[in-house]
């Protein structure tokens, strides 16, 4: 997936300046069915308000929901601001997983990543893939996405740990 996302936008990538490539990718495993964690991350992008699943306090969505091409606004949390950037959803696979690439209008970086989830026989997983190509410049907003994205993604663990005793089957 990796080299697929340099591909694809490494040719609009800033030319007069040098490239840091920002990965990430985070995998949740849980007995929790494949279906409720489908039908909660879509409920959440159109909008995070009231959702079990999403890290509220770390960001919030609002969207036009889970289908090829619809756009979602993220505003991330943080105490010194809360920027909104924008998001088009793409490969959209009903119960399965989508793609989201940032718009590059309101967006410091280039990229996107992919969210699946997967049934694994008696498991599930909730896969969180992707890549952004930073200039180098952006130091600042390189920085809060490093040390914004292990929280995010260890709340949304939480608040799948938190709703097993009632989801899992």
């Amino acid at each position: 997936m990796t080299l697929l996302f340099v591909f694809l936008i490494g040719t609009g990538a800033w030319a007069d300046e040098k490239i840091i490539p920002v990965e990430f990718e985070n995998t949740i495993e849980t007995c929790m069915p494949a279906k409720d964690l489908w039908t909660e991350l879509s409920k959440a992008m159109s909008s995070s308000e009231g959702n079990w699943l999403w890290p509220r306090r770390r960001s919030s969505v609002i969207g036009e929901g889970v289908f090829e091409g619809s756009q979602v606004e993220v505003t991330y949390r943080s105490f010194l601001f809360s920027p909104t950037y924008s998001y088009r959803l793409e490969n959209v696979e009903p119960g399965v997983g989508f793609d989201y690439v940032a718009y590059q209008t309101n967006h410091p970086f280039e990229g996107g990543a992919r969210v699946e989830a997967i049934d694994k026989g008696s498991l599930r997983q909730l896969i969180w893939e992707g890549l952004y190509l930073t200039k180098e410049s952006d130091w600042i907003a390189r920085r809060f996405f490093e040390n914004y994205t292990p929280k995010f993604f260890a709340d949304l663990e939480k608040n799948i740990r938190n709703k097993e005793p009632t989801l899992c089957k």
